[in-house]
């Protein structure tokens, strides 16, 4: 077995890049992501076929997290990381960083770094990168962005501190965009798979994977308690129905994991296009519903059965804005569904008061983390908006009446599972 952390020295190195390039060619590997991200899964997903799962140090803790890597790992396993190696909560070494789950599962690291305008002095970034934290097992690198000539140049200099080089990326002709929240999302780019199919072709003849695949052997074996035990069949026969489409398609795949194992029936539906089905739940995740407004009026039907309905619902941010009274968007408000008397606003930037990893404790006294990480704001809020005490962060968020939770907040149901027991 092969696992092993593609990691890079800071955010937009190329991290994502190359993880993307080693799924393209070492078929059946199985993808997971570091932190709590929605859309690097999702590129992993759309790759290889398979759920990504995240492996998220501040949500679950060790010994869940090494549950989760011990109950989906496979032959060759790939775990993509977040922003630097040694970026995270704060400037500890435990920091819940990429570094820090390396040694939390005992991982080897690939190190990317941009060769792009750099010189000799490449060789001693990366021996900063190694020196910072020697526990952290750095196997070797792949340069990013550029040409066989200059990898050559590079290769011989890294490789006299003693440090392997696996290969390297030239600069792409075509590249993902970014926009606010992260990459765009599969669906959204035209020929992605031509794309894929290109950066494969790219990375066979530019990765060393047969030197790769012999340096990150995984002989780790964890002993760990079996949180799923408790979950099966708690939730049996009861109809969950998951927004999904173009506006809402943030929901961990970890999360239907959980509801696969606790017997729940899971119907996904279009807030777009289609009526609210039957179901004893309503799922209304996050996504992107501020670039799709002008498609999400047109359909009143459903705007009206929520607000008749009595069944449970749950929205996290898109859901959450989806579901209140409405949204300004450059000047122009679009009336939403309004189950709560809260408006909110799309800004040019993100909100960084209510940005990060949160630590909270509910309304009703439930211990659960989760995170937040959006670009618009709530205004005239004349409801109880207290649901979520965040404890790290120091403010009250998220509204609940009876049948209704709803907030900014991304909640992580595997950080408290009598908490997930009693969603319904």
């Amino acid at each position: 077995m092969n696992s092993f952390i593609v990691a890079g020295t800071s955010s937009s190195v190329g991290k994502t890049t190359v993880t993307k390039s080693l799924l393209s060619i070492i078929k059946h590997a199985q993808a997971f992501k570091v932190g709590p991200d929605f859309i690097d899964p999702l590129h992993h997903k759309k790759i290889t076929g398979k759920p990504s799962y995240n492996l998220d140090l501040f949500a679950y803790q060790e010994d869940k997290t090494k549950f989760i890597f011990n109950q989906y790992k496979s032959e060759v396993n790939i775990i993509e990381g977040v922003m630097g190696l040694y970026g995270g909560l704060n400037h500890e070494l435990d920091n819940f960083s990429t570094a820090h789950l390396s040694r939390t599962l005992n991982l080897p690291v690939i190190l990317v770094v941009n060769g792009e305008k750099k010189d000799s002095s490449l060789a001693a970034e990366i021996l900063g990168y190694i020196n910072y934290d020697k526990r952290v097992n750095i196997v070797g690198v792949i340069i990013n962005n550029i040409t066989k000539k200059q990898y050559d140049y590079h290769k011989d200099n890294i490789e006299k501190i003693g440090t392997k080089v696996f290969g390297y990326l030239p600069k792409l002709d075509v590249t993902i965009k970014e926009r606010h929240l992260g990459l765009k999302l599969p669906e959204e780019i035209v020929e992605y798979d031509e794309f894929i199919s290109n950066l494969s072709k790219v990375a066979k003849e530019t990765i060393e994977l047969d030197l790769l695949l012999s340096n990150t052997v995984d002989n780790n074996s964890y002993e760990t308690k079996d949180y799923f035990k408790t979950i099966i069949n708690c939730h049996k026969n009861k109809i969950i129905a998951v927004s999904k489409d173009k506006a809402f398609s943030f929901f961990y795949d970890l999360h239907i994991e959980m509801l696969k194992k606790s017997g729940a029936i899971i119907k996904y539906f279009s807030p777009i296009h289609d009526s609210l089905p039957e179901a004893d739940l309503y799922f209304f995740s996050g996504g992107y519903p501020e670039n799709h407004l002008e498609e999400l009026v047109l359909n009143k039907k459903i705007f009206n059965q929520l607000k008749d309905t009595t069944k449970k619902i749950i929205a996290e941010c898109g859901g959450f804005i989806f579901l209140s009274n409405g949204i300004e968007v450059k000047d122009t408000y679009y009336d939403l569904v309004g189950l709560y008397n809260i408006d909110t606003i799309f800004t040019n930037k993100l909100d960084m008061a209510h940005f990060g990893y949160l630590d909270i404790v509910t309304k009703d006294n439930h211990c659960i983390k989760g995170h937040e990480f959006h670009y618009s704001k709530t205004l005239n809020i004349s409801e109880d908006y207290d649901y979520y005490n965040v404890l790290n962060k120091g403010y009250k968020t998220g509204y609940k009446n009876n049948n209704i939770i709803a907030g900014y907040p991304h909640i992580m149901w595997f950080s408290n599972i009598d908490y997930f027991k009693k969603i319904f």
